[in-house]
């Protein structure tokens, strides 16, 4: 079935190519002609960090969250954060950027807040139209509940999954 892209939102167009049982899909590309990909894991890179000891000599962290998409995002940013508390034994404060951070997976956007909330905390309850609520808590002891401030920059970009993870902290 051919399917022009460009008539497709992305969620929709992800649909299609996801949805199949296929290990593989074609597709005919503009001017490029037949191709065929092999479907797999592919990961997204979302995080991005940098840590400086600042004039007051706290450690400080900078760090860029692009999307809740990519099914490595917790591992990446857990493994972000170990390398400057291996580097300088502690973070004094950690900037998360969630501008333009159109979101993605609710579950990243639990496991994330997990790393920092205490043990139990409530991260969300969903609320149904019949009544009924669902309540998410944090089931793990959190790694990094010692650092001393945790700020956000969002925008009218942040949303979804990005702004579950800001109200959960």
């Amino acid at each position: 079935e051919l399917v022009k892209f460009k008539d497709l939102s992305i969620a929709e167009s992800t649909t299609l190519i996801t949805s199949n049982n296929d290990d593989t899909i074609s597709l005919e590309i503009e001017n490029k002609g037949k191709v065929t990909i092999n479907k797999g894991y592919y990961t997204q890179f979302s995080t991005t960090y940098n840590d400086f000891v600042n004039s007051n000599n706290e450690v400080v962290v900078n760090m860029k969250i692009s999307n809740f998409l990519d099914r490595c995002l917790v591992s990446d940013v857990k493994e972000d954060l170990d390398k400057v508390i291996e580097q300088y034994g502690h973070i004094d404060r950690l900037s998360i950027d969630l501008r333009n951070n159109g979101g993605g997976y609710v579950d990243l956007a639990l496991n994330l807040s997990s790393l920092f909330i205490p043990k139990n905390s409530v991260i969300m309850t969903t609320k149904y139209a019949n009544g009924k609520k669902l309540t998410y808590k944090n089931p793990n002891e959190p790694l990094f509940n010692d650092i001393k401030k945790i700020s956000f920059i969002q925008n009218e970009g942040t949303a979804s999954a990005s702004e579950l993870f800001i109200l959960a902290l």
